[in-house]
């Protein structure tokens, strides 16, 4: 555990702008969530992230509809609400407050999974 880091947050806002490739339900891409979500907690924890404040995002397609996400703690799932269909290009504006870890370290891991966001990958 990185003391110097317990007690300070660290914050990052992103704003992704995606081209799915192909048209995804709303259960498909709650899935890829789902994965980013996942890996991310596992590795933010893996560094010494001790405590999310929160991992909150929302999902705009435009007049497909709107999907917001939000994870409050390593061991709950996600909540999700709101209604997309048939969507192929979103706009990702996600926020994530953690603790125990430096900006770097949380920026860097952030930049390095939204790929799980782009594609059909594996947690």
């Amino acid at each position: 555990m990185n003391k110097e880091h317990d007690f300070e947050p660290a914050v990052c806002s992103r704003e992704l702008y995606i081209d799915l490739k192909h048209t995804l339900q709303k259960e498909q891409l709650i899935n890829r969530v789902e994965k980013f979500l996942c890996l991310l907690t596992d590795e933010l924890a893996e560094k010494g992230c001790n405590l999310i404040g929160h991992i909150k995002g929302m999902i705009d397609g435009g007049n497909a509809g709107s999907l917001f996400f939000s994870l409050t703690s390593f061991n709950k799932e996600p909540h999700f609400k709101g209604d997309m269909q048939h969507v192929k290009e979103i706009k990702v504006t996600l926020n994530v407050i953690v603790y125990g870890i430096n900006e770097n370290q949380l920026e860097a891991k952030v930049d390095e999974l939204e790929y799980l966001l782009k594609t059909d990958s594996k947690c």
